[in-house]
Parts: C-alpha cells; structure tokens; sequence
C-alpha cells in the first residue's frame, strides 16, 4: 500500500507523518515561516489546532475499508485489510468476572505496523476543500490562514465545518 499511495501521489503533501521523509520539524518550519510571513507584514494569523486521535480509534471499519477503496485498494489486497480489521474479539475482566465477548468494529490494534498507514490513508482528504493551509502530523493538525477581516475570520469557521463532515467526527461516535 505504501509503494501504491508514493506512486499515485495519493498522500497529500500537508501530511508530514508515518509518511516517508516526512518530518516533525519540516511541519513546524513551513508552519512558522508561514506566520512569522504575515506577521512581518502586519498581518494577524488565525490558528486552530485540532487533534484526531479519538476520531480515528471510533471509525467504523467499514468507513476504513471505503477510504482504502477510493485509494485504489482492491482485490486480496482490501480483503486482507478487511479481515485483519473484522477477526476480532475483546472482553473486560474485573476480579476474575469476564463480560460476554465482544465483535471489535472501530480501531485497528495498537502497536500495529498497518495501524499509521490506515490512519494516514483516513485523514487524508480532511483538507482537500479547505481555504486555510493545513499541516498535518500524524493526529494532529494545524489549520492557519491570514486575517484581515471579518470574511478571513469566517473561513476559518468554514473550513472547521467542512473538516467535521468529511472526517466524520459526527459518524464516529
């Protein structure tokens, strides 16, 4: 999958994260020469931080599966994926009284190699139809844009609209 999404460039270029030569320290530069621009020309910059993490422990395996798919993924290759995803089970234990087990339909196990890749994959087209610049590390995210406005400041909100619809932070949970 990760020779698939470099060699379609399906990965966008905001994302610095679990992504080859992608570098913490090139987000925050790009981020910091960007407003350290607008501030040295007099302008004020808003800035919304946002933290996805918890969207993407609650994301329907079958939500996974379709982002995979619009990605290219096919064939044994998303079937795999879907089943590693789907065979699994959980319980809770409390002093020696187990629950009944549970299917796992949201999450992907932790510690896992697949696990970044999937994330990536999911997040990845949260910023596609923004007016702001995004940065994206990992689960976070900055989004950023020049204001000198009153209309600058709504695009903001905007775009903040549009990353909960296509992130289904409203679906998740």
């Amino acid at each position: 999958m990760v020779c698939h999404f470099s060699s379609q460039s399906l990965i966008r270029e905001s994302q610095h994260g679990f992504v080859k030569k992608g570098l913490v320290s090139l987000n925050i530069l790009e981020f910091m020469e960007d407003v350290t621009s607008s501030l040295n020309r007099q302008k004020s910059v808003d800035v919304v931080l946002l933290d996805f993490q918890k969207v993407f422990d609650k994301a329907p395996h079958q939500r996974r599966l379709l982002r995979l798919k619009s990605m290219g993924v096919n064939g044994n290759l998303l079937s795999w994926v879907g089943n590693w995803l789907g065979n699994t089970e959980q319980r809770v234990v409390i002093k020696g009284c187990a629950s009944s087990w549970q299917d796992v339909t949201s999450g992907v196990p932790q510690g896992s190699v697949l696990g970044p890749l999937l994330f990536v994959a999911y997040i990845n087209d949260i910023d596609a139809d923004i007016l702001c610049t995004a940065k994206k590390f990992a689960d976070d995210t900055k989004l950023y844009s020049e204001v000198s406005s009153k209309s600058d400041s709504e695009k903001s909100q905007t775009d903040l609209d549009n990353i909960f619809v296509v992130s289904g932070v409203a679906n998740a949970f």
